[in-house]
């Protein structure tokens, strides 16, 4: 707890206040300007609320530095021009956001943001090597906490919200759709504010492939649209921290949430030539990859012939259909013979004769040659490599297997199922004639 004061009674306080309205009207200045609660503003160095929730705006095509940017706190609204935006004089389009007083280094503040290390590194407090009391809470991070989705997720999610929801998963199990959403503040903002006007995001093709000047001919306009983002992020704030006190009530959590948005690398001129070897590094290791795959698919299709893949406990789940190889028409003379060039030849528009489906779906036309398409993503590759899953119920590895209603898991032969432990309902191959439980990974 005492490393947890005084910015969890800040983010507190912060969580069960209100805003001010929004400004109706934004000063077209460089640097901040403060908006009270009684319609006045004022040009101030930098907000010194001891709360903010913020947001940064960048035009991308200027580069990354920021354009412009919005707060509130409980007793005010602010708005940041940079001088380039302003067409100050001698403006630079580098200008990074001050956000504090640099002579008070252990004034301790909080700051909301969403995917709030983008908005982070913008200021040019965060550059100073000395601390500077301020810490950052990310509202993408305390969703993610308690109502994030996995990876294996993601697609029923996406399926649920097309009004198509999945026949794989049963209607009881599907309620988690209703209580989760992706990370982006829009998705966020509908799951905990479903009372709320829904956030357009329209305007930020401004800032992502409009000029400078587009901007500045639609201040107004872009102001607010990153004053609404900075509202939709205080209202699920306010949400998203309640949920995250409750699952995750000691201090320490929250000391942990706060370090994990302070980190920094610093990096020298030998930051680009390590992004260069990582990357060669990486695409060197794929290829290695994907030629060993190419090498085990080469040598496993052959199998077709003498049927050895029956026996295979993942190469049985393949697709071993094998299209026969398609001859002409032979063209006869009156007396039964072949007519000149009238043989029966093999037609040339067929896609790779006498190999099993699985090994032809593999292949693609290249400048009217087939090439293997392989990749670690594939659905195959586990069969491939025969990768197993340890069971430590029964001790022991068994097949890794796709499927169709429940993705991957493994088989394990009824017989050897342990007690009191239930498969998952499954639709069993007609292609398998033992009897086998599917578990789900």
């Amino acid at each position: 707890e005492e490393l947890a004061e005084p910015w969890l009674s800040q983010a507190r306080r912060l969580a069960t206040s209100n805003v001010p309205p929004m400004p109706k009207e934004w000063v077209f200045e460089p640097g901040w300007t403060r908006y009270n609660a009684d319609g006045s503003h004022s040009k101030v160095d930098f907000p010194q609320d001891e709360a903010l929730v913020f947001d940064v705006e960048t035009c991308v095509a200027e580069g990354q530095f920021p354009t412009l940017a919005a707060a509130v706190s409980p007793s005010a609204w602010y708005s940041w021009c940079s001088q380039h935006l302003c067409r100050a004089s001698g403006a630079s389009a580098k200008e990074l956001i001050r956000i504090s007083d640099s002579r008070r280094r252990n004034d301790p503040r909080i700051i909301v943001g969403h995917m709030v290390s983008y908005d982070r590194q913008r200021l040019l407090d965060e550059y100073a090597l000395a601390p500077n009391g301020i810490n950052f809470l990310d509202t993408m991070s305390l969703h993610m906490t308690t109502s994030g989705l996995s990876s294996q997720q993601r697609g029923e999610w996406m399926r649920h919200q097309k009004e198509e929801p999945s026949s794989v998963i049963p209607e009881a199990e599907n309620d988690w759709v209703t209580l989760s959403s992706m990370a982006s503040l829009a998705d966020c903002y509908k799951l905990w504010c479903p009372d709320g006007e829904m956030l357009k995001k329209e305007d930020r093709d401004f800032f992502v492939t409009g000029s400078i000047e587009d901007i500045r001919t639609r201040f107004q306009q872009l102001m607010t649209y990153c004053a609404r983002d900075v509202h939709a992020t205080f209202e699920v704030f306010t949400k998203t921290f309640q949920h995250f006190t409750e699952f995750c009530p000691h201090p320490a959590s929250f000391v942990g949430m706060m370090e994990m948005g302070k980190a920094y690398l610093p990096v020298d001129q030998s930051w680009q030539q390590y992004l260069a070897s990582s990357v060669s590094a990486y695409e060197e290791s794929t290829r290695t990859v994907v030629e060993e795959l190419k090498r085990i698919a080469e040598s496993t299709w052959p199998m077709v012939h003498d049927g050895s893949w029956k026996k295979d406990p993942w190469l049985r789940h393949l697709d071993w259909t094998a299209t026969p190889q398609k001859m002409t028409a032979p063209k006869l003379r009156k007396d039964g013979s072949f007519a000149k060039g009238g043989e029966p030849r093999p037609v040339k528009s067929q896609k790779m004769p006498g190999v099993p489906a699985w090994f032809k779906d593999l292949h693609v036309a290249v400048d009217g040659k087939m090439v293997m398409d392989i990749s670690t993503r594939k659905q195959i590759t586990p069969y491939l490599y025969r990768l197993e899953w340890f069971d430590k119920v029964n001790n022991r590895a068994y097949p890794l297997y796709f499927c169709p209603e429940h993705k991957w898991g493994y088989l394990v032969p009824k017989s050897m199922r342990a007690p009191g432990v239930e498969p998952i309902k499954w639709t069993h191959p007609d292609n398998l004639q033992e009897e086998l439980d599917f578990f789900k990974l």
